[in-house]
C-alpha cells in the first residue's frame, strides 16, 4: 500500500469516526433532552395536581359548611312552626363562601376556572336576590326556605365538582354521600312542587332556571311571559 492510500484510508476512518461521534452526541444530547423535558412534565403534573386537590378539599369542605347550615335552618324552621320562636333563626349569622386556600387559576385550564372562580360571586348575588325578596314580601320563614335551597343548590354543585376532579387526579373518593342525599333530596322536593304548580312556587333564579329546562311544559298548559 502506497503512503497516499494510507494517508487517505487512515483520513477516511478519522472522518467516519468523527460522523459516528456527532451522531452519537446528538442521539444522547436528545435523549438528555427528552428525560429532562420528561422530568419536568411529571414534576408540572404533581404540581398542577396538588391544585386541583387543594381545590376539591375546599369545595368539600364548603359541602360540609353547606350541610350544618341546613341543620340549623331546618332547627330554626321547626321551632318557628312548633314553639313560635324565630329567636334561633335571628341568630344565624350570614353565610359566605370563599375559597381556601385562593387556587393558583393561572396553573388551571380556563373553561374550568370560568366555571369555577365565579361560584362565590354566584352563591352571594343570590344571597342578594333573597335580600330583596325579604325586603319585598317574604317573611322570615320563606326567606329561610329560599335560603335552604341557595345552600343546597350550591352545596350540590361544590360536591359534584369536587368528586370529577378527585377522579381526575386518582385521588380517592371524599366521605361525602351523606350530605350529597341532603341536597338532592331538597332539590328533588323542589322539583316535584315546580311540576305541580309551576308557576305557583316561588324558587331561587337558579333553581327555577334548571327545573324549566328539565321539566317539560303540558301542552294544555299556559305559557306566561
Amino acid at each position: 500500500m502506497t503512503v497516499e492510500a494510507a494517508s487517505a484510508n487512515w483520513l477516511t476512518l478519522v472522518m467516519s469516526s468523527a460522523v459516528i461521534s456527532a451522531v452519537v452526541n446528538v442521539i444522547w444530547s436528545a435523549r438528555l433532552k427528552y428525560v429532562e423535558r420528561k422530568r419536568e412534565d411529571e414534576r408540572d403534573a404533581r404540581r398542577i395536581g396538588h391544585v386541583y386537590l387543594d381545590l376539591a378539599l375546599s369545595l368539600e369542605s364548603f359541602g360540609k359548611q353547606c350541610n350544618a347550615r341546613l341543620y340549623d335552618i331546618e332547627n330554626g324552621l321547626w321551632q318557628r312552626a312548633v314553639n313560635h320562636d324565630e329567636s334561633f333563626l335571628s341568630r344565624l349569622k350570614p353565610f359566605t363562601f370563599a375559597f381556601d386556600p385562593e387556587p393558583t387559576w393561572s396553573e388551571l385550564p380556563i373553561p374550568f376556572v370560568a366555571k369555577v372562580k365565579v361560584l362565590p360571586e354566584q352563591f352571594e348575588s343570590t344571597s342578594c336576590w333573597i335580600g330583596e325578596q325579604w325586603s319585598e314580601w317574604a317573611d322570615l320563614g320563606d326567606a329561610y326556605d329560599l335560603e335552604t335551597e341557595r345552600v343546597a343548590f350550591y352545596g350540590l354543585k361544590a360536591a359534584v365538582i369536587a368528586a370529577a376532579i378527585r377522579r381526575d387526579i386518582q385521588a380517592g373518593e371524599c366521605d361525602t354521600e351523606n350530605h350529597v342525599e341532603h341536597f338532592r333530596s331538597i332539590v328533588e322536593q323542589r322539583r316535584e312542587a315546580f311540576q305541580k304548580q309551576r308557576e305557583g312556587v316561588t324558587l331561587i333564579p337558579e333553581l327555577h332556571a334548571q327545573f324549566n329546562r328539565e321539566v317539560p311544559r303540558l301542552q294544555n298548559e299556559p305559557v306566561t311571559a
